[in-house]
């Protein structure tokens, strides 16, 4: 079934297969579908990919097939016929983001995403998986030059959502500083990309999500519900979603729906190092201390060892681990993961919408959480 397999999988191995019956097929990043009122690929890591049929000697394809989404004659704008090694470059991206979401390993993931760019220097896939990697590392400026590239070879709404984020987490950095006019500037700013994303792409999961931390971040719960209940009602059921729904359950002070909700979290995508870090300080936020420090060792044992210094000073901040303080963490404090990161460790239940499927990642997976991804293509 789809959900077991990337897009990028389901188009090799149907190019395979139309080789092998004697036609002239390649794999195609497919961009965008006219009509549709959601990205094929909200996340923008995973990429979304088609099928180039070639007459025999034609330059340009005839048509294109979309195996995974089942569209048999599909129509994507913009769309890049992909050289085999080109192919090669997209599968080394999806393992680079897999890896790193995983365990939070830029050590692993990057060497893996920079041998993909030698290959493909102009996907805009993997120039955005780049610069999230970067971003999470630390590495601010050089993410914010790698989503500027990004942005000059495709800009859609999935590049200008991961821009937002880059914003969004620049504000909350400058609202713990103090800064609350900067704070305040680039919330506006989120607030008003935002809007302009989701007039283009109303069914956009990723964006109403994005717009409900945003809210939570400044305390505007009523406008958090609302963007909660929206994704929802698109079918939704993501790790994700049950997380940021556990965050405003803590700041409307409903302590048992906040713990459903989080429980629910884990048990979507239970090797998620940042949902397990998120649950510790979701259960500490409602007093269940004992939960909290579980949540808090599950993320320690997740993560490789580089980064256990750093979460461990953040639980004994927010009064896990040693005499920090007990209050609830604000939701702007628990430096929510965002959608792009969520690890697919399992397939989850619930949408059938294909777009709604791919913003979410847990609902694909590789064939088994330890394999690889294995392309077969012609030479």
């Amino acid at each position: 079934s789809r959900e077991r397999l990337y897009p990028l999988e389901a188009a090799t191995a149907l190019a395979a297969i139309l080789r092998q019956r004697g036609l002239v097929a390649m794999v195609a990043d497919g961009g965008e579908f006219e009509g549709e009122r959601s990205p094929a690929d909200p996340s923008g890591m995973l990429g979304y990919y088609v099928v180039a049929l070639f007459d025999d000697g034609a330059d340009a394809p005839t048509r294109y097939v979309d195996p995974w989404g089942g569209r048999a004659a599909a129509t994507p704008d913009p769309v890049r016929v992909l050289r085999d090694t080109e192919v090669v470059a997209a599968a080394l991206g999806i393992q680079a983001t897999r890896s790193f979401s995983s365990s939070g390993n830029a050590q692993t993931a990057l060497p893996m995403i920079e041998t993909a760019l030698r290959l493909d220097s102009v996907s805009p896939t993997l120039r955005s998986t780049h610069a999230v990697i970067l971003a999470e590392s630390g590495g601010l400026p050089q993410a914010l030059q790698e989503l500027e590239a990004a942005l000059q070879l495709r800009a859609d709404g999935p590049r200008k959502l991961t821009q937002v984020q880059l914003i969004l987490a620049q504000g909350a950095a400058m609202q713990a500083a103090g800064q609350l006019d900067g704070a305040e500037e680039a919330f506006a700013e989120t607030n008003r990309m935002l809007t302009g994303i989701l007039e283009e792409w109303p069914r956009y999961g990723r964006a109403h999500l994005t717009m409900a931390t945003m809210y939570l971040g400044i305390g505007e719960l009523e406008r958090a519900r609302i963007q909660l209940e929206t994704v929802e009602s698109l079918g939704v059921d993501s790790p994700m979603l049950s997380a940021v729904w556990a965050q405003y359950h803590v700041a409307a002070d409903e302590p048992s729906a906040a713990s459903a909700r989080m429980s629910r979290a884990i048990s979507l995508d239970p090797e998620n190092w940042q949902l397990q870090a998120q649950a510790a300080g979701v259960f500490q936020g409602i007093g269940d201390t004992e939960r909290a420090r579980e949540r808090a060792e599950a993320t320690l044992k997740l993560v490789p060892e580089s980064r256990r210094a750093q979460l461990r000073a953040y639980f004994e901040q927010i009064g896990i681990f040693g005499g920090g303080p007990s209050a609830a963490a604000a939701p702007g404090d628990l430096e929510l993961p965002e959608p792009t990161l969520g690890a697919p460790s399992g397939p989850a239940e619930g949408a059938q919408d294909p777009a709604l499927m791919l913003g979410d990642p847990s609902n694909l997976r590789l064939r088994e959480p330890g394999q690889k991804l294995e392309l077969n293509l012609d030479d």
